[in-house]
């Protein structure tokens, strides 16, 4: 764990770097812009498809050629005047990334140069291994630590006693459909998030945890309608005497002769 943390540390002043301007840049009339496309990311080293733009007013511009360590690399004529390029297509290892804007009046402008280390794919692989790794092994200890305390803390809770198909209020969390009983309730403010429309929850009723998905208004109202039909028992059909089935069985045998 200790030689993880400072591998953390340094992945997010990389990504600080990334997305904030050099100093002494602030003032420049055009800044140069670096988005990924597709690819990896890890502050200044990057590996994959990225592109290219200009911060300013593009209302003034031309057109803008963009250079790696001063070669130009292709050209935009038109707004928003982008280029997406490859790191694969040029040497690994550290380069300088510029682009000079002509303006409409003729005069032109070099933004200030950003650098960046162009990694291979086998260097992108184990950068990812040493950052991502580390970090998804804390993330899901964090979840498994946090589902065991809820557990804890609220396997004795009683359950809840409403009648079957009463309306309820769901909250601002909305509301979910138990996969174990079927009955509607409301997402707890305590539920962990593990997607924006999926909680690891309790039911109310019958106190099963698990994954819940959100529902929607519509949905619940129909689960609320469906619980109490279910509650209803169905009446049972008279089961015929024999003297009846002997009765109707000769009021057949008119018709037939």
């Amino acid at each position: 764990m200790r030689k993880q943390i400072p591998t953390i540390i340094l992945t997010i002043l990389l990504l600080l770097a990334f997305v904030m301007p050099a100093a002494g840049q602030a003032d420049a009339e055009y800044l140069l812009k670096v988005s990924k496309v597709m690819g990896t990311n890890l502050g200044s080293q990057i590996n994959g498809t990225f592109k290219l733009g200009i911060d300013g007013d593009l209302g003034a511009v031309k057109s803008v050629e963009y250079r790696i360590d001063g070669a130009a690399i292709g050209a935009a004529s038109a707004d928003p005047f982008t280029l997406t390029f490859k790191t694969t297509a040029y040497p690994a290892g550290a380069h300088a990334l510029t682009a000079v804007v002509t303006k409409s009046d003729g005069s032109s402008f070099e933004t200030p140069a950003r650098n960046f280390t162009f990694l291979s794919s086998e260097e992108s692989g184990e950068m990812l291994n040493k950052v991502l790794l580390p970090i998804l092994g804390i993330t899901f200890g964090v979840l498994a630590v946090m589902m065991l305390l809820q557990f804890a803390l609220f396997r004795n809770r009683p359950l809840a006693q409403i009648e079957p198909g009463a309306p309820r209020n769901y909250g601002i969390k909305g509301g979910a459909i138990c996969k174990n009983c079927g009955r509607p309730f409301a997402i707890h403010m305590w539920s962990i998030n593990l997607l924006p429309t999926m909680r690891y929850d309790r039911c109310d009723y019958c106190g099963k945890w698990g994954v819940q998905r959100t529902a929607s208004p519509a949905a619940l109202r129909a689960a609320e309608q469906a619980e109490l039909a279910m509650s209803k028992p169905e009446k049972p059909v008279a089961e015929k005497t024999e003297e009846e089935k002997l009765k109707e069985m000769m009021d057949q045998t008119k018709y037939t002769r």
